[in-house]
């Protein structure tokens, strides 16, 4: 097996760094080089079918996440396809399985649920607008900021050019902050309502399982008088 495959080499360097073990303890392992195991590292070299089936024995990962086509680290078939299917990691159907998991899928339930999944979307979509604002701000300030210490040395003798330039930039990286404030507010206003919402369905499902427990309390009751 000759062929040459694109791993992706983020997750290569995580699983070697957080091994534990040392690169050439690693390749004794493999029964490799040590160099071998350092231009893989390294991107230096592609890493052939071989290797990848022997790296993802090794740190018990599927080849799929080495790859960087699954987000699952474990080999399990279940977990593989339940990543596959939604998107998520393994660390995050770790967390969804774990003791206080019932709570936080009951709120992952809530939020899709048809009366709340518009206002779910609406938040993602302010946040993911918000993202995208602050990355403009951020590369808008850093230009900025290289562009007029540049324009300053030459433009010094003419000052009042100078900064009418520089508030017309201003104003332009204020308006971006603006519209992240908005964004912003918008993001709490949607937020609020949610957890108000799922306070409200919480009561509700509680006042229920009272109802439904003083229901069975008559039953046991009146039976007992027919008895």
């Amino acid at each position: 097996m000759c062929d040459k495959n694109s791993i992706d080499i983020k997750r290569f360097q995580e699983l070697m760094d957080n091994s534990g073990k040392t690169r050439p303890t690693i390749a004794k392992d493999l029964g490799c080089d040590t160099s071998t195991i350092t231009k893989h590292y390294n991107g230096d070299r592609g890493v052939t079918t071989d290797y990848l089936i022997k790296y993802a024995k090794y740190f018990n990962v599927s080849a799929d996440y080495l790859l960087g086509l699954s987000n699952a680290k474990p080999i399990e078939p279940e977990i593989q396809d339940i990543s596959k299917y939604t998107g998520l990691n393994d660390q995050c159907l770790s967390f969804l399985h774990s003791k206080n998991g019932a709570f936080y899928s009951d709120i992952i339930n809530f939020l899709f649920d048809s009366d709340n999944v518009y206002d779910f979307s609406r938040l993602c979509l302010y946040a993911n607008e918000y993202r995208n604002l602050y990355s403009q701000y951020v590369t808008f300030s850093e230009k900025m900021s290289e562009e007029f210490e540049q324009v300053y040395i030459f433009k010094s003798n003419n000052p009042n050019e100078f900064d009418d330039e520089y508030d017309k930039a201003a104003k332009q990286l204020q308006e971006i902050e603006d519209k992240r404030d908005v964004r912003i507010m918008r993001i709490h206003e949607v937020l609020k309502q949610l957890i108000d919402k799922y306070c409200a369905d919480l009561i509700d499902r509680e006042k229920a399982l009272m109802e439904d427990d003083e229901l069975l309390n008559l039953d046991d009751v009146l039976d007992d008088e027919g008895d």
